[in-house]
């Protein structure tokens, strides 16, 4: 079966953000999904409640673009585009003063819930830095298959912005709501791979097929060492 969907690396609107940097540069390595957090300002960290500190303590540290950059340039990544993980409004803001100073930041995504009273007011503040690109509502108890919730996101359709989702579930219901608005599935929509071989293949390449015959649909490559279900790099 030939799955023709085209696999979203990097969103085609930061294209106008690259060029100036591909003028000097022969070449331009993207980060296209990192996050950055400080685990100095209190609560802003809460989305790696889940994990264990003690395991994995080299989460529990400021990740911010130095670090990124320390880690990721001896790669050629000189570039990235940010999504934010936490559900605190505020930190939407402060990812988006960083990214207005960034010469290594070409875009950003935020996570608000279209539910909220401030959603589309937080949009039109954060339209107001040109990196600003999208919204992935990642907000604990909110289904993206209720009515309300798919209405609210004219508000994403009207401002031309991109919305980021974490499966495959509602993509189709979404995109046919709304043809024109880019839809972007992160992490290979939630395909596990164990070892070596993809977990309910069938079902997946059925929602692949599904979800593809929306030109307005992308994939994101992104967390597939996660999702490889390995626990350390070799």
């Amino acid at each position: 079966m030939t799955i023709n969907l085209r696999v979203y690396l990097v969103f085609l609107s930061l294209v106008a953000f690259v060029t100036s940097n591909l003028a000097q540069n022969n070449t331009a390595r993207i980060d296209a999904h990192i996050h950055l957090y400080d685990t100095n300002r209190d609560s802003s960290y809460a989305f790696l409640n889940k994990q264990n500190k003690d395991t994995n303590p080299e989460l529990f540290r400021p990740h911010l673009q130095e670090a990124f950059l320390n880690v990721a340039t001896a790669s050629g990544f000189n570039y990235a585009y940010v999504v934010e993980a936490s559900t605190r409004r505020e930190d939407n803001f402060w990812l988006s003063k960083i990214a207005d100073t960034s010469k290594h930041i070409l875009g950003f995504t935020v996570n608000l819930n279209p539910l909220d009273a401030n959603f589309e007011k937080d949009l039109d503040a954060l339209k107001k830095n040109s990196k600003f690109r999208g919204v992935r509502p990642r907000i604990k108890g909110l289904n993206l298959s209720e009515p309300e919730v798919i209405r609210k996101l004219i508000a994403i359709d009207k401002r031309n912005l991109v919305l980021e989702v974490n499966s495959l579930k509602d993509v189709n219901t979404i995109a046919t709501e709304y043809p024109n608005m880019y839809i972007v599935v992160n992490h290979f929509g939630g395909g596990k791979l164990k070892e070596g071989v993809l977990v309910n293949e069938e079902n997946y390449k059925q929602s692949l097929q599904e979800i593809a015959a929306h030109p307005n649909v992308y994939i994101k490559i992104s967390a597939l060492h996660t999702l490889s279900g390995k626990k350390n790099c070799t």
